[in-house]
């Protein structure tokens, strides 16, 4: 400390003695310190006087520094240098790493980090073509691509992701891909500008805007990673190929027949190909007739091949709704398809919409089947019994009222699956056939006045019921396994005279589909062995002959101390399992066609000790069971077995 102190009045000393001065005053200074030096060689003592005058004046000064308050000098022997705080030393190191830190990461971002950016600022990449097209029209994207740079691109790889309605056709240069979407460019030289052209149809909805985006990836000669440059261009199918024109009353009494036209015109000069008129009945209109006929696969759906001017296209039917109800809608939808009419991508060409309002009609009329007003399923040999109730809710009577109820349903070489021989008709309505088809025929029942007298006349506030029934065939009456079709549609029509004025009123159709007649028989033999214990065969008996079934599975419980008898199980197909643990028995079928029509799952128990308040030795038996020509699941529950 001591040292260093000496030293700094040392210097500030002879900071004194040695000022700069001025140039001009150097000079002269100079001249005179020679001038001195010659003198003091001339006079030795002299020199040494003025030498020690200079010496002495230091002193006095040192001494002034260093003296203690008593006027003594210190011992400067006895002088310690202060030892640093360690935490300070490290607050300042650390202090001082985090700055150099910081400048590396200032330079990386600010300076460093824009040269890298040059590689992708200095290429670029766009995409042209009509923004606004009609379904289906031939497009073309061109790609433009430029380096900027001055220096060559390589490994210049061109990658397009085409729209989802886009159908490639051919390109200016060959793809490198099997999916036509890549192209590899190789090298681009600096300053050097290319583009590719890329050709085919775009399908797509009426507003639907799609996607083409480009991909240029590439590297450079100053670096090492791969960069890539990004463009994109929106196209809007806004001009439609047709427009829609729909006939329909603006108001409409439920149940009354009711004829739409639909007339499609083409807008554009070329053919409209491959199309379809699709309806959607928002569950408020029930078709009952068009020309030209629907589709065979689809009711609501009217394949057109070809429009080169206008197509027009009837409907018949029924609107099924209440009074009052005014926020119903039928949409009409013409659909074109990606590429050929292949049914799977479809795209709305245009389309309509249909408001219905309903008003209150004077009568009123509601069917029902087996307790269903709208759908239900059923099974072969099942009684339909069916209720149809006339309303007069008018304020005057109601006179000559006539009604027809109408079953469509499958047939077999003209022969419906109801057995009209067993039709049950208190009123002895007049029956009356129609082929329809090959596999369709239509039974009518016809009632009037003559038939049943309340029909001359129902007064206001009234209402008339009529009721009958009619049995589907079994495999005793027919060979169901020649019906191809398994849908029932019942319906009802009923004429009436209002003030002088004939109407017609319709019922919304009932559909009823026909499952697979499945049955499922319990056998059980019971008989006591050598040790005086009761042994029980019993037996899971599967029928079947109308329609394949498949996920096949039975399930009971078996109750009480029993022993499975392995050796007394006998499976036809499928796979039996028994759970010793939880005494659940399950099988199960993958699947039943109609060439096997019985199957029989045989297996013992062995009741070992009887508890006389135990009355069942199996919970009830569930079956279940899809039917493969419907689609729906049959669900069959069986009372248990019980013990002697």
């Amino acid at each position: 400390m001591a040292n260093k102190s000496h030293n700094f009045v040392k210097k500030q000393l002879t900071d004194e003695f040695t000022e700069p001065l001025p140039i001009g005053v150097r000079k002269s200074k100079t001249a005179e310190r020679l001038a001195k030096k010659e003198k003091l060689a001339e006079s030795p003592a002299e020199n040494f006087v003025a030498s020690n005058g200079e010496r002495e004046k230091i002193k006095n000064r040192l001494q002034e520094i260093y003296k203690n308050d008593d006027g003594t000098m210190p011992d400067m022997a006895d002088f310690k240098k202060n030892k640093r705080n360690r935490l300070i030393t490290a607050f300042f190191f650390l202090l001082f790493s985090c700055l150099i830190l910081f400048g590396v990461v200032w330079i990386g971002f600010f300076i460093l980090q824009p040269l890298g950016n040059s590689s992708t600022i200095d290429v670029s990449l766009a995409i042209s073509g009509e923004q606004q097209i009609t379904s289906g029209q031939e497009v073309t994207y061109r790609v433009s691509y430029r380096n900027e740079q001055s220096v060559p691109l390589s490994k210049v790889v061109l990658q397009v992701r085409y729209p989802a309605g886009f159908v490639f056709s051919s390109s200016s240069i060959n793809p490198t891909n099997d999916a036509k979407n890549e192209w590899q460019l190789g090298s681009l030289k600096a300053r050097e500008s290319d583009y590719l052209d890329i050709s085919g149809k775009l399908y797509g909805s009426i507003g639907a805007k799609q996607s083409v985006q480009a991909f240029l990836n590439y590297y450079t000669a100053n670096f090492s990673s791969e960069f890539q440059k990004v463009a994109n261009l929106d196209t809007e199918v806004s001009k439609p190929l047709a427009e829609l024109q729909i006939e329909a009353p603006a108001e409409v009494a439920p149940g009354s027949p009711v004829n739409l036209s639909v007339t499609i015109k083409k807008t554009t000069t070329d053919s409209l190909k491959d199309v379809a008129l699709v309806l959607d009945t928002g569950k408020i209109f029930n078709l009952s007739s068009s020309s030209p006929a629907a589709d065979n696969d689809n009711s609501l759906r009217w394949t057109i091949a070809q429009i080169d001017s206008v197509v027009k296209i009837n409907l018949s039917g029924v609107y099924i709704g209440a009074v009052g109800q005014g926020n119903g809608e039928l949409k009409f939808s013409l659909l074109g398809y990606k590429g050929s009419n292949s049914k799977k991508e479809s795209y709305v060409l245009a389309e309509s919409v249909v408001p219905a309002k309903f008003s209150q009609s004077a009568l009123s009329a509601s069917l029902v089947v087996n307790s269903s007003t709208s759908e239900l399923s059923i099974v072969p040999g099942q009684l339909l019994n069916t209720v149809l109730t006339l309303n007069n809710n008018a304020s005057e009577p109601l006179n000559n009222i006539e009604v027809t109820l109408i079953y469509d349903t499958p047939s077999y070489q003209n022969k419906s699956l109801l057995d009209w021989k067993k039709f049950v008709d208190a009123n002895d309505g007049d029956i009356r056939g129609e082929q329809l088809s090959s596999d369709l025929r239509r039974g009518l029942i016809f009632w009037d006045a003559k038939k049943i007298d309340a029909l001359k006349q129902i007064d206001p506030g009234k209402s008339l019921q009529i009721n009958f029934a009619i049995p589907l065939k079994d495999k005793t009456t027919a060979d169901l396994s020649s019906f191809k079709d398994s849908a029932i549609q019942v319906l009802a029509e009923i004429k009436y005279k209002d003030k002088e004025q004939v109407n017609t009123i319709s019922v919304a159709p009932i559909k009823l589909l026909v499952n697979s007649d499945l049955k499922l028989e319990v056998r059980n033999n019971e008989s006591v062995n050598g040790q005086g214990k009761e042994e029980h065969s019993l037996a899971w008996i599967l029928t079947n002959s109308f329609h394949e079934l498949k996920n096949i599975e039975i399930s009971a419980d078996i109750f009480g101390d029993v022993s499975w008898q392995a050796d007394k199980l006998l499976i036809p197909a499928g796979e039996a399992k028994f759970d010793a643990a939880t005494k659940k028995l399950v099988w199960k079928v993958g699947s039943m066609p109609l060439a096997v029509d019985t199957l029989a799952l045989q297996f013992g128990l062995l009741l070992n000790s009887k508890n006389l308040s135990q009355t069942n030795l199996t919970s009830v038996i569930n079956l279940k069971a899809t039917d493969t020509t419907t689609g729906q699941t049959i669900n069959q529950t069986l009372p248990g077995v019980l013990l002697q």
